[in-house]
């Protein structure tokens, strides 16, 4: 985490943190990005091109402590949204080529097109949690449902086979295998 803190993004601005002028909002923080039915924000699924990387004091999965605090998307509660949940995506693991997060990603550089695809892979993870709420199947890597290793997209999308995962070919693969916490 302190590296993000003086991180910069191409335009000089800081990844996360406070700069003169823009409104400061704790928008790299996984905390804020939970809550935000209690913000008043109403949709299904949301897209940012915001980092979200934060030490929290609420559960987080293993998987993104292991990420250094990175959080690429993920499904929270919302009474409100006609799913009883929406879901959000960071598009920043996949679009930037910050050397922290070339590191994470084992070295790779993505083109755009593939970036976005591996973006629209964690979207369709989400959804499974959103609209299923099928959970990780960890045993089975060919299953979407199995997050990414570190931020290793490439080849996590290259495992995956339906074929090899379907519906009910586990616990964590049927539906409402997962409860959505409420926070």
């Amino acid at each position: 985490m302190s590296y993000w803190t003086s991180a910069r993004l191409e335009d000089g601005y800081p990844v996360i943190g406070e700069f003169p002028g823009r409104q400061n909002l704790p928008l790299n923080e996984y905390g804020y990005w939970t809550l935000m039915a209690k913000r008043g924000v109403e949709a299904d699924i949301i897209l940012t091109n915001q980092l979200v990387a934060s030490v929290e004091y609420m559960p987080i999965p293993i998987h993104t402590s292991i990420r250094g605090g990175i959080t690429g998307g993920s499904t929270e509660y919302i009474p409100a949204s006609q799913f009883g949940s929406s879901v959000w995506v960071s598009l920043f693991p996949y679009l930037s080529n910050d050397k922290q997060i070339k590191k994470l990603r084992n070295g790779d550089v993505y083109t755009r097109d593939k970036a976005l695809t591996y973006a629209s892979a964690m979207l369709a993870h989400e959804l499974g949690h959103q609209l299923l709420q099928l959970g990780h199947p960890w045993s089975n890597e060919a299953c979407i449902m199995r997050p990414a290793e570190v931020l290793d997209f490439a080849s996590w999308v290259k495992k995956i086979d339906a074929k090899k995962c379907q519906i009910g070919s586990s616990p964590a693969m049927n539906p409402g295998a997962l409860e959505i916490p409420v926070w």
